[in-house]
């Protein structure tokens, strides 16, 4: 131990450094514990599929966003989302929704 030391305390000298890493390893339970699942995909293609809607999903739940009412959005706005991507992700999308609907309203 004493001979890493310096770099075990090396993150001491960075500002604001948290002390653990408890949001990464929460972070990481998610792509684990999809991973057995995964590999009765069957094919590429399918296992893809399951990663990119487990990766929106999971960026939903941490943007505070309903993930069910985000895909419904996507798929009711695709035509809006090829125009504006941006606007469109899970952070900004409730408020992108809410401008687009009063503008077909007035």
């Amino acid at each position: 131990m004493l001979k890493h030391w310096e770099k075990l305390t090396r993150f001491l000298q960075i500002t604001g450094a948290p002390i653990h890493n408890n949001d990464l390893e929460r972070g990481l339970k998610i792509p684990i514990r999809g991973s057995n699942p995964w590999l009765f995909y069957k094919t590429e293609y399918r296992t893809m599929v399951g990663g990119v809607l487990t990766s929106i999903i999971y960026t939903c739940e941490l943007a505070g966003t309903n993930p069910f009412e985000y895909l419904v959005a996507l798929q009711i706005y695709k035509d809006q989302i090829v125009k504006e991507p941006k606007a469109w992700l899970p952070w900004n999308y409730e408020g992108t929704k809410a401008l687009f609907e009063s503008s077909l309203a007035a």
